[in-house]
């Protein structure tokens, strides 16, 4: 076994000792040698994989994009739905790829410390000579779901990131309706360099869904910082990504767009449908004066900051009575309508 195996064999048992002695229970074999049993093809994926990018949601689901020479996959944990997914191919767990990603990723066991007694204690390398290894049926029971899915198209690891936590909102007595998994979806498909995924994705999974909304102000928030720095870029005859543009004036200058004017030119460029839905939707603005633009752009503000900021007069806001699948799902369409505008 490389030292690289070793190791990471180690880390995933001396979790298990360290889970059992925080509450209580020490193991009898803790600290002996114990590791996954695994097959030639699942060592070398435990050798040479490497983690690009991840987002935890919480201590027992997350996702990682994994890289392995010229293939790249996606390690999906604690998600309990798999439904077939465009472009991913499930592929079986054996047990090197269940060491990697416990190791990796640091999961945090769904059993009992009396069913991980069972499955840990049963034997080890210094009270079996002939030791083969706990097989990985066995050490994945004590764990939340684990998925490993061949990213064979090509996908960005934040867009696949996306569809995986919305698919399984749909499935964890979510707030999020079909209507708006449905648009969603198509949120998923956009540019991942323009689109903040990771916000999105932290957010699905929030009871409350004020968080979505947010989550999609920042969506408008990014679109407008493109839209600038790329129009900065070409005046000027820049060679730099938009993203090192806008990092630079605001590193450099302390120059952000002013959210009020920013908002209302970029909305200029959505469909005057949602505009004015949005705007009934919120209602805190309904003036026909100023245009669907900048009344929507007030709305949408206002209740920005009306969820970010206290005031006293906000206080007994009742969030509860706004329809925030019929909100998220304009907002989602403002945002594809926009992003094709200025694609």
């Amino acid at each position: 076994m490389s030292r690289l195996m070793k190791a990471a064999n180690e880390a995933v048992f001396k979790a298990l000792d360290d889970y059992c002695q925080i509450r209580g229970a020490v193991l009898t074999n803790a600290g002996s040698p114990r590791w996954i049993s695994s097959g030639r093809q699942d060592k070398e994926f435990l050798r040479h994989a490497k983690v690009g990018q991840s987002v935890s949601f919480s201590p027992r689901r997350k996702l990682a994009s994994v890289s392995l020479h010229s293939s790249e996959y996606v390690l999906a944990l604690g998600f309990d739905v798999q439904d077939d997914y465009a472009g991913l191919t499930d592929v079986p767990v054996e047990g090197g790829h269940l060491t990697f990603a416990l190791s990796e990723l640091g999961v945090v066991p769904t059993a009992t410390v009396s069913e991980i007694r069972q499955v840990v204690e049963y034997s080890d390398l210094s009270t079996d000579a002939e030791y083969p290894g706990h097989q990985p049926d066995g050490i994945a029971s004590l764990y939340p779901r684990v998925l490993l899915l061949a990213n064979t198209e090509g996908w960005l690891p934040w867009n696949i990131f996306f569809r995986l936590a919305l698919n399984e909102s749909r499935y964890t007595g979510s707030w999020v309706d079909d209507s708006l998994t449905g648009i969603l979806r198509m949120v998923a498909e956009l540019d991942g360099n323009r689109i903040p995924y990771r916000v999105l994705c932290r957010s699905i999974f929030d009871v409350d869904p004020t968080s979505f909304y947010l989550a999609e102000y920042r969506c408008l928030e990014a679109l407008f910082a493109y839209t600038s720095a790329k129009a900065l870029s070409a005046s000027l005859a820049l060679t730099m990504r938009w993203s090192e543009v806008a990092t630079a004036l605001e590193d450099t200058l302390g120059w952000y767009p002013h959210e009020d004017g920013s908002l209302t030119k970029l909305l200029a460029l959505a469909s005057e449908a949602d505009l004015r839905d949005i705007s009934q939707m919120i209602g805190k603005f309904t003036s026909t004066v100023d245009g669907p633009a900048r009344t929507a752009a007030r709305n949408i503000y206002w209740l920005r900051n009306s969820i970010v900021h206290y005031r006293p007069s906000q206080h007994e806001l009742a969030f509860d009575s706004f329809n925030w699948n019929a909100i998220c799902a304009t907002m989602a369409a403002i945002v594809l309508h926009v992003y094709g505008a200025i694609s």
